[in-house]
């Protein structure tokens, strides 16, 4: 009776950590992966903080992959550029974000870059959505909170700047087309030396 039991038990503990497994895999579709080239690699002095989470918007059509967000050295400081849906190349391969410690423990990182099928660098296809980090300290291992810089504005994709101008359009109770390249009022005016307006 106990052996029946204990193998009911552990027959559930499989289960669950199967599914356990399964959740914590990640289901997005990734673009071809082609290894990081020894040439790609830059020194750094010290690791980049632990990865944030993002919160990754729904899919926005069948042909797009997911690319994660990912530490880029400043030269001062680690700045987080968000993870993106976007169209992949034609034939390209994309090589993630890495870091490498030398022989001698020199630190190097390799960003995240598109690559042809010859191994070189190709320009990066435009983002149709962004991922949403979470704001504040990135806490590391040990509880610790790494210091970093902030996350990269990139361009608003154009689905970000309708939803803007929507919310702009409903706050104002307006529903007039508007540009996001028409530049906000420039405030009072400013008093210069002579005591008039500049």
């Amino acid at each position: 009776m106990l052996e029946r039991h204990s193998l009911k038990r552990c027959a559930a503990l499989v289960l669950a950590l199967a599914a356990l497994g399964a959740a914590c895999s990640s289901g997005l579709p990734r673009p071809p992966y082609s290894p990081q080239l020894t040439s790609a690699l830059e020194p750094v002095p010290y690791e980049p903080p632990p990865a944030r989470v993002e919160y990754v918007p729904d899919r926005p059509s069948p042909d797009t992959v997911w690319i994660d967000g990912e530490w880029i050295w400043s030269g001062r400081t680690w700045t987080w550029k968000r993870g993106r849906w976007v169209v992949p190349l034609t034939d390209a391969t994309f090589s993630p974000w890495t870091t490498v410690r030398s022989p001698n423990g020199m630190l190097y990182l390799a960003g995240g870059t598109w690559r042809s099928p010859d191994g070189k660098d190709l320009d990066a296809p435009p983002a149709i959505s962004y991922g949403r980090p979470t704001v504040g300290s990135v806490v590391d291992s040990e509880g610790d909170s790494e210091r970093t810089g902030r996350s990269i504005k990139e361009e608003k994709t154009d689905a970000e700047k309708k939803e803007k101008r929507e919310k702009r359009e409903k706050k104002n109770g307006k529903n007039e087309e508007t540009s996001d390249d028409v530049p906000e009022a420039a405030g009072p005016p400013r008093i210069g030396p002579d005591g008039g307006t500049e």
